[in-house]
């Protein structure tokens, strides 16, 4: 293996450690709060309006898409949702 292969897993056994340390609400709290500021997003209802910013793949597979009112970053679910998921030892 190499030195990153291992850092990362180390690193994904590290995140497994911290949800099972501190009870995290696996099955509700994930992905509910925005990676720059740590605001709690929202669901966006309007699709249209936002088309601009995001992918027009997310647009087409009717993904849900949030939004954080602090900074303005939006979100949707793609295959980083499972990636995390699956180094978290949680099921997809």
């Amino acid at each position: 293996r190499s030195k990153q292969s291992r850092s990362s897993a180390a690193s994904d056994v590290y995140k497994r450690q911290v949800v099972n340390r501190y009870k995290l609400d696996t099955k509700r709290k994930l992905f509910t709060r925005c990676v720059i500021c740590n605001c709690h997003v929202i669901e966006v209802d309007d699709i249209i309006s936002i088309k601009e910013n995001v992918p027009p793949m997310v647009i087409k597979y009717g993904k849900k898409i949030t939004k954080c009112p602090c900074c303005n970053k939006f979100y949707w679910h793609g295959i980083h949702v499972n990636n995390t998921l699956r180094k978290l030892g949680l099921n997809c």
